[in-house]
């Protein structure tokens, strides 16, 4: 993190009469962030962020801001930035001569923005910003006066901001978009599960399934059987917290898309800041661990967050759709109403109740003939691949 003098900043806009402070530690400003922050949202509050600052992904930097109305909290706002390399990041397909992939790797190696993000890397959704509902009309000028002022406040300590990146909306913000010239590109869908209040086990959901449907999840948990289900504790995390991340890595190495690697430390330390609201399912083979999916309890929605597994398992014991189960029991349990599962693999995620939702997010190069051509080069770096929208209980 940042150490300097000038760690906080505050400004005012005239037109709007809103006041900004900005700060590049939370604990600079706890005081005023718990009483302005989101009320409802686990990923909004200083416990959570607080963590999250000590134990970053590789190379990444916050800024926070409280944002008030005359004297009053109006909301709060932060920031992760760091040097985006697609070469990094992006990962086209291995093996064999295909020139198209090479071609497009050649250029993303070329390509480095230092680069802004309001919104959580590690999360998909409305993470970033938040405004009391009284100011919601006001919100497209305030977000952008804050991601200005950000940049501003940066340049000020020498970090020359090139591209913001704002992820991401569950609805489309036009007026955002004009406000802050900047413009939105498709993202990999959020993958959601609405769960049904009649269901108050994992019985009444395989009776909510398709026959179809039910029968692959028998499979799998026949598949399944031989791995032992341990929920581990803080002290157990911590024992064994090296194969935990080596598991991790594994998985993130052969993600289409990466912008980080997590910190060794961030799973154990995750439990500790959260408590009961943050569950680790380990599986076990022999006694060996092979695998481990985790969630978070967000108030009534629960977060599926970061997994690992060995990939030999997969096939013999189908063990990454026995964590797609599992989750889907803990939020019966949890009696959430939904469960984010995120982005990457969407039809499977999609053929145990998951529907895919789009995301809309918004990037602004700062240079302006860049910003003109930079839809194209999303386009032209893009990973997705195509997928099907299953339908489990039926259309």
């Amino acid at each position: 993190m940042i150490c300097c003098q000038k760690n906080s900043l505050k400004q005012k806009n005239i037109v709007t009469e809103f006041t900004f402070n900005y700060f590049t530690n939370i604990e600079l400003c706890k005081n005023d962030w718990v009483v302005a922050t989101h009320p409802k949202n686990l990923f909004m509050q200083f416990e959570y962020l607080s963590m999250l600052e000590k134990f970053a992904p590789d190379e990444t930097n916050f800024v926070y801001v409280i944002i008030s109305n005359f004297d009053d909290y109006a909301g709060v706002a932060y920031f992760q930035y760091k040097d985006f390399k697609p070469g990094d990041s992006l990962n086209y397909e291995k093996g064999g001569f295909n020139p198209w992939s090479n071609f497009k790797n050649f250029i993303a190696k070329r390509l480095k923005f230092s680069t802004l993000v309001s919104g959580n890397l590690l999360l998909t959704g409305e993470y970033g910003f938040y405004l009391k509902p009284e100011f919601s009309l006001k919100m497209p000028s305030v977000y952008t006066n804050v991601i200005d002022g950000t940049i501003a406040f940066l340049k000020s300590m020498k970090v020359n901001i090139n591209l913001f990146f704002v992820k991401d909306f569950y609805q489309e913000q036009a007026e955002f978009e004009q406000k802050s010239q900047s413009f939105h590109f498709d993202f990999q869908p959020n993958m959601v599960m609405e769960l049904r209040e009649d269901w108050k086990d994992m019985d009444d959901y395989l009776a909510a399934l398709m026959p179809k449907y039910r029968t692959r999840a028998k499979r799998a948990f026949k598949k399944g059987k031989e791995l032992a289900r341990v929920e581990l504790d803080l002290e157990q995390i911590v024992l064994h917290e090296v194969r935990l991340f080596q598991l991790y890595k594994d998985v993130a190495n052969n993600a289409g898309f990466n912008l980080f690697h997590l910190n060794e430390a961030y799973i154990s330390n995750l439990k500790k800041s959260l408590g009961d609201d943050f569950k680790l399912i380990a599986y076990f083979f022999d006694n060996q661990l092979v695998g481990f999916c985790t969630t978070i309890k967000n108030y009534s929605e629960l977060e599926a967050h970061c997994i690992g597994f060995d990939a030999a398992y997969n096939p013999t014991h189908q063990i990454y759709l026995n964590m797609l189960y599992d989750m889907i029991a803990v939020g019966i349990e949890s009696k959430s109403h939904k469960i984010v599962f995120a982005r990457t693999a969407m039809e499977i995620k999609s053929t145990v109740g998951a529907v895919g939702h789009n995301m809309f997010c918004y990037i602004r190069h700062s240079n302006s003939v860049i910003n003109r051509i930079l839809p194209k080069v999303i386009g032209f770096l893009n990973t997705n691949a195509p997928w099907e929208q299953r339908h489990p209980f039926g259309v």
